[in-house]
């Protein structure tokens, strides 16, 4: 695969700290076994009819066990394990459009929640096992990019896709995206939605940015990913200081890239948010646990100092004292 080199797992968050804060809309992406058998030879709409796709479920007979996935009567969990028990080579190309037009489906007033756990379903189901593989990473593509979805949405698009075109842990070796355009899209977009101010205020913007890392240390060929990530520097500055435009958990998350892409021109900033006491503990927490990992030796005496000063900053500081002291003596 010329567009990848050698796997290197990372792991999606570096310490345990920063797990508690970043938060991923409306849970995160479970890793199924899956198959599901299907029966039907209903009528389903293409994926090329914009209304269906975009506004109403699939027409579909009664019978049909897609019909079962958008029926709010049928509990969560009964519509979750007919997806995982799909069988990819039973599927017909109609039951591929249908579960591509399924992720646009609107759900009833008060089902959303329950909808967002099967739709996340789908999209794992269909990722694991290539189901429409030539079209996953065109369609989660063109989901991420389209503003009138729910953020919840575009969220789970970003996670599945950075998994479709970067495999981790248990799913390297599994089927991936092969396209290098795709790839290259993929990153290109979702640098797109770190720096766009409409998902300022979002969970998008921090999950894209640690897609990106995973990205970065996953396999993606450097003439892809290096550009994206440099180009990604001045959000980062405005973003360490910009309280205004940037909400505290995606300034959280730019505080953690910083550290994991070890961009040690941000020191400076990292060590003055570190050693503000004005500043959101939250910031601070994060900023002294990068400081740990892109300072320079005489930053061992700020972190002691915080470490013996501050109970709130103390095991963070002592955890960064520890990996700055083995760094630099």
């Amino acid at each position: 695969m010329p567009h990848l080199k050698n796997h290197k797992f990372m792991p999606r968050f570096s310490n345990i700290l920063f797990a508690s804060l970043v938060v991923f809309a409306a849970g995160g992406i479970a890793y199924w076994q899956i198959v599901v058998s299907n029966d039907d030879s209903a009528a389903v709409p293409s994926h090329s009819d914009k209304n269906t796709l975009t506004h109403r479920a699939p027409r579909v007979a009664p019978e049909s066990i897609y019909r079962k996935i958008t029926d709010p009567s049928v509990r969560w969990e009964v519509r979750v394990d007919m997806l995982r028990r799909m069988e990819a080579d039973k599927l017909k190309s109609q039951d591929i459009d249908t579960l591509f037009a399924l992720l646009r489906y609107q759900p009833e007033a008060g089902q959303e929640q329950n909808w967002w756990v099967v739709v996340n379903e789908i999209m794992e189901q269909m990722r694991v096992q290539a189901i429409g593989s030539e079209r996953y990473g065109k369609e989660m593509l063109a989901i991420m990019r389209d503003q009138s979805n729910p953020d919840i949405l575009r969220d789970y698009a970003v996670q599945h896709l950075g998994q479709w075109v970067s495999p981790r842990g248990k799913q390297i070796g599994q089927p991936s995206e092969q396209n290098p355009d795709i790839i290259r899209q993929t990153a290109e977009t979702l640098a797109m939605l770190v720096m766009d101010p409409e998902t300022a205020h979002t969970s998008i913007s921090g999950t894209s940015l640690m897609v990106l890392i995973d990205m970065k240390g996953g396999g993606v060929a450097e003439e892809i990913i290096n550009p994206v990530i440099e180009s990604l520097q001045p959000w980062l500055a405005a973003a360490l200081t910009d309280s205004n435009n940037t909400s505290k958990i995606t300034r959280i998350s730019a505080i953690n890239a910083i550290g994991m892409l070890q961009l040690k021109a941000f020191a400076p900033d990292i060590r003055n948010l570190a050693t503000d006491e004005s500043a959101d503990p939250s910031l601070r927490l994060n900023s002294v646990a990068t400081l740990g990992q892109i300072g320079e030796a005489s930053d061992i005496e700020t972190l002691k100092t915080i470490a013996e000063t501050d109970t709130r900053l103390q095991y963070a500081a002592q955890a960064a004292l520890q990996k700055l002291t083995d760094k630099h003596l």
